[in-house]
């Protein structure tokens, strides 16, 4: 594969779960270890990865059926959370060749960072552990402070770099980061290796999709 650099872009942008890394098992376990210990049926790991993307009290309600105002709702989200931050790097991986990529990105001299509706902490232990030093932000969700989509986490990246959305690209896996790259005026890379399928992502809009990790280098 012939590789060249695309000098267009200073700044990758890039979702964590689903797109830097399959944490799906470890958030499915916490899951299914906060419904069992509050009376509901597991769910398989499928399904729970349809509810990833817009944080983690959404995905409570979703696998639980649970509102937020539900007094059963705050008991399920804190076991979920007790369990998942003993255990969220029990599983997880970067997927296969993703470091590279960002290595490859670094050679360049651009940024590399992410924004992801993971809680701020989590999101920054597994950046730690997988990346470390090879990316200038992290930005997880911020408890009061809007999380994707709307645009105020890029800004809020974009201004901590200082970077500008006409030299930066966004990366994502589902329907979650083609609103927030809409909202944020990104150009946009959609990627079906994480928790949305191709046949889903098509069915988006009319957006780049690419169905392998090695296809990110024809946009660096």
């Amino acid at each position: 594969m012939t590789m060249s650099y695309n000098a267009k872009y200073e700044t990758y942008i890039f979702d964590l779960d689903g797109t830097l890394c399959d944490t799906s098992v470890d958030l499915a376990n916490a899951v299914n270890f906060a419904l069992i210990k509050n009376y509901f049926e597991k769910k398989d790991v499928l399904e729970i990865k349809s509810y990833l993307g817009n944080g983690i009290k959404n995905l409570i309600k979703l696998s639980s059926g649970l509102e937020v105002d539900d007094p059963r709702f705050e008991k399920t989200f804190s076991d979920f959370k007790t369990y998942y931050s003993d255990h969220l790097l029990d599983n997880t991986r970067p997927y296969e060749n993703i470091v590279d990529v960002i290595d490859f990105i670094k050679a360049k001299g651009a940024k590399v960072c992410v924004a992801s509706n993971k809680a701020d902490s989590y999101a920054k232990i597994i950046c730690n552990k997988f990346f470390d030093g090879k990316l200038d932000y992290v930005r997880g969700e911020i408890l009061g402070e809007e999380k994707k989509p709307s645009p105020k986490m890029i800004d809020d990246v974009l201004s901590h770099v200082g970077s500008s959305c006409d030299k930066t690209i966004y990366i994502g896996d589902s329907e979650v980061d083609i609103l927030t790259a809409n909202n944020s005026n990104l150009d946009l890379l959609v990627v079906s290796w994480g928790f949305r399928d191709y046949e889903f992502l098509k069915s988006q809009g009319n957006n780049i999709i690419l169905n392998d990790v090695n296809q990110l280098y024809d946009f660096i």
